[in-house]
C-alpha cells in the first residue's frame, strides 16, 4: 500500500478511464471506487456518479461507502445495507490514523470540479469523520467527510474556528461536569493524577459541528478518561437508554444532578456506534 502523494501524479492530471489509472498504479482497482485494505487504510477513491448520496462542495466532500447489495442503476443506489467492513472499513482507518487519501473525479460525477471527459486527479484529502445514515430508500449507508489538503503539511485534521463566547461556554460546562464527577471517568472510575491536579476529559455524545450539529449543553456531555473518550468518539462503544454500555461490559455512572438527554444517546447509537466486525 502506498499512501499520500506519489511520483508521476500531480493535481489536475487527466486520464482516459479507470483502467488507465489501474495500469499506471494510481488506483489499484479496475472497477470499485475505493482502493484499500481494511487492516491498513484506503489509498484512493473515485467519485464516479454512482451514489445519489454523494455531495461535492470542492474542498469538502461527503463520500458514500460501498454496498454489497444489488445495484439499481436508474436510482443510483443499492438494494442492501452497508456495513463497516472491507473497503468501507479501510476508509474509516484513514480517519482514525490520520492517513490522507487520493481523490479522483470522473466525468460521470456531476460537479463543477469534474472533467468534461475522463478522470481528473483532485489531490489529497483528509478523512475527518464517518457515520451511519439512513438514505431515502431506507438503507443504512456510511458517509465519509473528506476535507481538501492544500499541501502535505496540512495532513493534520483541520481545526474548527470558534468564537470566544463558545470557548467560554464550553469551559463552563466542562468545569461543571468534571466537578460533578470529581474528575473521574463515568465508565471506569479512573481519575488521572497530574502534578497540576486530577485530570479527565469532557466528551460530547452527539458531536458538535457539521454534519451532526449536536448541542453544547451539559445534557450532551460526559466525563470520561482519555481511553473511553476516544472509544466514544470513534463509535467503539455506545450507551442504551437504561445506561447499559454497548461494546463494553458494565453501565454508565450518572448522578442525579446530571440529566442526560436520551435523544443524544439514541443519535449516537444510530449514527456513531459501529458494531465490531472482529
Amino acid at each position: 500500500m502506498l499512501f499520500g502523494e506519489i511520483d508521476g501524479l500531480s493535481e489536475g492530471d487527466l486520464f482516459r478511464d479507470q483502467r488507465e489509472l489501474f495500469a499506471l498504479g494510481f488506483h489499484g482497482d479496475r472497477q470499485q471506487g475505493i482502493h484499500g485494505r481494511q487492516s491498513e487504510g484506503a489509498e484512493s477513491v473515485i467519485l464516479s456518479g454512482g451514489y445519489e448520496d454523494d455531495k461535492d462542495s470542492g474542498d469538502i466532500i461527503l463520500y458514500t461507502g460501498m454496498t454489497p447489495g444489488t445495484w439499481d442503476s436508474e436510482r443510483k443506489t443499492t438494494k442492501g445495507h452497508q456495513t463497516l467492513t472491507g473497503k468501507n472499513k479501510a476508509l474509516a482507518v484513514n480517519k482514525d490514523k490520520s492517513i490522507p487519501v487520493r481523490v479522483f473525479r470522473s466525468s460521470k460525477h456531476v460537479s463543477p470540479w469534474s472533467p468534461k471527459a475522463g478522470i481528473v486527479y483532485s489531490g489529497l484529502y483528509a478523512v475527518t469523520d464517518y457515520w451511519k445514515h439512513i438514505n431515502l430508500e431506507g438503507h443504512v449507508i456510511y458517509r465519509f467527510r473528506l476535507f481538501k489538503l492544500s499541501k502535505l503539511s496540512d495532513i493534520a485534521v483541520p481545526r474548527v474556528q470558534v468564537t470566544r463566547e463558545e470557548v467560554a461556554r464550553y469551559r463552563k460546562h466542562a468545569i461543571n461536569i468534571k466537578e460533578m464527577y470529581e474528575y473521574s471517568c463515568q465508565i471506569c472510575g479512573l481519575s488521572i493524577g497530574l502534578p497540576t491536579g486530577p485530570y479527565c476529559e469532557c466528551a460530547h455524545i452527539m458531536p458538535l459541528g457539521f454534519p451532526h450539529n449536536g448541542p453544547d449543553k451539559i445534557e450532551n456531555i460526559l466525563c470520561l478518561c482519555p481511553n473511553h473518550h476516544v472509544m466514544l468518539d470513534a463509535g467503539a462503544l455506545s450507551i442504551l437508554d437504561d445506561l447499559t454500555l454497548i461494546g463494553l461490559k458494565g453501565s454508565l455512572r450518572v448522578i442525579s444532578e446530571h440529566r442526560l438527554d436520551r435523544n443524544m444517546l439514541k443519535y449516537h447509537r444510530e449514527h456513531i456506534y459501529h458494531e465490531s466486525s472482529e
